[in-house]
């Protein structure tokens, strides 16, 4: 996600009516990475001339980027952080891969105590990938990696996404095998249930779409929240991106609920 800053006051509808479609336009292509404005302003608010003040920034954002999937986007917020902080690369690497395997642990044991707490879609589509792989595997292409976000089931399911092109046969015993401990001991609960669940698959991918947008959705509000408690002079164009943000969820969000009625 890119941030376009407008001026203070203005949001999207505003700036258009005032200087026009190309001039928003303009500004969305000089847009910048979301997690580049996020490091600049987290500088910015830090005195990083102070130790106190720079381990807190360092902290801040190995937070942030222990929860980047791409190892390469990764690597370059890590040499960027390195040189705000003022420490080596290889020193904020080590550290942002001590906080990855923090978060991993604790989703590990997350995932492990908190199965009655599994979204039906969830297991339902597990128990479909083990059970009837030629019906549920090929149905995983609809889902996105951000509608895994955030799931107890996330890193099952991410695998067998991965697994689309494999012969049939092969995937669950695949499955299994890249799974962790924790994961393996979900699916075989899962796969335990005495019948088969009564959701289909596609009712399963279009509900862990929907719910995906609500988490957008509530995420978006709390930062919305955020920002107009903090005030608008110096957020204004931020705010008007969060609501722009929002605005496009709710969209989705009811395009979402046509197709799931037109079904």
């Amino acid at each position: 996600m890119n941030v376009a800053m407008l001026p203070a006051g203005d949001d999207p509808d505003n700036f258009i009516r005032k200087l026009g479609g190309s001039a928003y336009q303009d500004k969305l292509r000089n847009s910048r990475p979301y997690l580049e404005y996020l490091l600049d302003r987290a500088a910015a608010s830090h005195d990083l001339s102070k130790d106190d003040s720079r381990r807190e920034f360092l902290h801040s954002m190995l937070t942030v980027a222990a929860r980047i999937p791409d190892a390469a986007a990764r690597d370059q917020f890590a040499d960027r952080l390195a040189h705000k902080a003022r420490i080596t690369e290889e020193v904020v690497r080590t550290e942002i891969r001590k906080a990855a395997v923090q978060r991993q642990t604790t989703v590990e044991e997350r995932k492990v105590t908190a199965f009655g707490h599994i979204k039906s879609a969830e297991k339902a589509l597990i128990w479909g990938i083990m059970k009837d792989s030629a019906a549920a595997v090929p149905a995983l292409h609809d889902l996105e990696d951000a509608d895994l976000d955030g799931l107890l089931t996330e890193g099952i399911l991410r695998q067998a996404r991965s697994l689309q092109g494999w012969p049939i046969e092969a995937i669950p015993k695949t499955l299994v095998e890249r799974l962790s401990r924790g994961e393996v001991g979900l699916v075989e609960e899962i796969c335990r249930q005495p019948s088969p669940p009564a959701l289909t698959v596609a009712y399963c991918v279009m509900t862990l779409k929907k719910l995906r947008v609500e988490r957008e959705l509530a995420e978006t509000q709390r930062e919305l929240d955020r920002l107009q408690e903090q005030g608008t002079s110096g957020d204004g164009g931020l705010i008007n991106t969060v609501l722009l943000k929002k605005q496009q969820l709710v969209a989705r969000r009811e395009s979402l609920r046509e197709v799931e009625i037109r079904s």
